[in-house]
């Protein structure tokens, strides 16, 4: 099945989640060109549908899909919030080895969450139909062969220590600029939320396209958010009351 086969199936299919999940699976699979569930696995110990696990606090449920290594997969119908269904996966994964990457998905949308121990989150969102773009393909094989790829370079720490340096930083710029104190500080509380919501293409083994969603947010829009510090005081940047953008 190719990449653009696979996104003309999916396009308008509006079944109930029971009904669409495993054979929207099977076919991604065979997009991707990696042995199903029962042909890698028969025995089901490492790579299965239905996975049952034990949730935080006791009770038990089911991970759509489990990879070991690789990824826990939770399937909503169409349109159905996928914020719930990511909610299921962190209820599940310590009892599923914590797996590095948590995907949700409603046959129309895809949401891939960063789960690697002690690094910034980051969230590959896209679209059924850009599933055909390169870029969107590359973070698809790199969730089955090979997830370190979607790893976030910086830790945390690493991540708080830069924000707090850029910080330190963007305070006079802001002033310089002639931006009133309220605004700025209304911007620095603010600031730390979208820091963290960031995703830098540039980093990235496979570049991402400037439309890919970050939540809901564009990448296009949460870059700027966060190299503002170096680039307040260009020319080509404007401010706006909740954010900047740039030209």
């Amino acid at each position: 099945m190719t990449p653009q086969e696979f996104a003309a199936k999916w396009h308008d299919v509006n079944l109930k989640e029971r009904a669409s999940a495993q054979e929207h699976f099977l076919d991604l699979c065979r997009m991707l060109g990696h042995a199903t569930p029962a042909e890698a696995d028969p025995d089901g110990t490492f790579f299965t549908f239905e996975r049952g696990v034990e949730k935080t606090g006791g009770s038990q449920g089911f991970a759509d899909v489990w990879f070991k290594g690789h990824f826990a997969w939770e399937y909503k119908r169409r349109h159905a919030s996928l914020a719930d269904a990511y909610k299921q996966l962190l209820q599940y994964r310590d009892n599923l080895d914590n797996p590095p990457l948590l995907v949700v998905c409603d046959v129309d949308t895809f949401e891939i969450h960063t789960n690697f121990t002690d690094t910034a989150k980051r969230v590959y969102r896209f679209a059924n139909d850009q599933v055909p773009e390169p870029e969107h393909l590359a973070v698809l094989r790199a969730l089955f062969y090979h997830p370190d790829v979607l790893k976030p370079e910086k830790t945390l720490d690493q991540v708080t220590e830069g924000a707090a340096r850029d910080f330190a930083r963007l305070a006079p710029m802001l002033s310089a600029r002639g931006i009133e104190p309220h605004r700025a500080a209304h911007f620095l509380i603010r600031a730390p939320k979208r820091h963290k919501l960031s995703v830098d293409s540039r980093r990235m083994r496979y570049p991402l396209p400037s439309n890919t969603h970050i939540g809901n947010r564009c990448s296009c829009v949460a870059l700027v958010r966060v190299p503002i510090a170096a680039n307040i005081a260009r020319s080509n940047w404007v401010w706006h009351e909740d954010t900047c953008f740039k030209h």
